[in-house]
C-alpha cells in the first residue's frame, strides 16, 4: 500500500497534523476521521473489501484455534485408549503423500540408515549374517 505525505497549508495554519492518504482512497486526519469529501464511490468501495477480507481472515484464524484445540483434546482420548499420539500423527502425515512418494521416502530413510550402521531388524541382520556365511 502506498503511503503519501502532504503537507497543506491550512492544516498548518489551524495546528492539525500532516495528511496522510493511501491508495485506497482514505485520507485520514490528526483525529482519525474519514474525509468523505471527493472520495468516490470506488474508495469507498475498497474500504469495504479491505474491511471484510481482514474480518474473513480473523474469523478464519479463530476457527484454526478452535480445530487446534479440538485435535489436541482427541489426541488425549487417543492417548487415553493407549494408543501413542506421535504415532499417530507420523501416520497422518503418511496418509497426505501417495504410495510412490512414501516408497522413495523409505528408500532414503533405509539407505541413510544403512549408511550409519542403523540398517534392519533384528531378523534382517541375522539374515545377512547367514548370507555372509554362506
Amino acid at each position: 500500500m502506498k503511503l503519501q505525505n502532504r503537507s497543506s497549508n491550512a492544516g498548518a495554519e489551524n495546528g492539525s497534523m500532516d495528511r496522510v492518504e493511501c491508495d485506497l482512497g482514505l485520507a485520514l486526519h490528526s483525529g482519525g476521521e474519514e474525509e468523505i469529501e471527493g472520495m468516490t464511490a470506488l474508495q469507498v468501495s475498497a474500504q469495504k473489501q479491505l474491511r471484510q477480507h481482514v474480518e474473513k481472515v480473523e474469523g478464519l484464524q479463530e476457527e484454526m484455534k478452535a480445530l487446534g484445540a479440538d485435535i489436541k483434546d482427541e489426541m488425549i482420548v487417543a492417548k487415553g485408549n493407549g494408543f501413542d499420539p506421535k504415532i499417530i500423527r507420523k501416520i497422518l502425515a503418511l496418509r497426505k503423500k501417495s504410495v510412490t512418494e512414501r516408497e522413495e521416502e523409505q528408500a532414503i530413510i533405509d539407505t541413510y540408515c544403512h549408511a550409519l550402521g542403523m540398517a534392519g531388524t533384528p531378523l534382517g541382520e541375522f539374515a545377512d549374517r547367514q548370507l555372509e556365511e554362506v
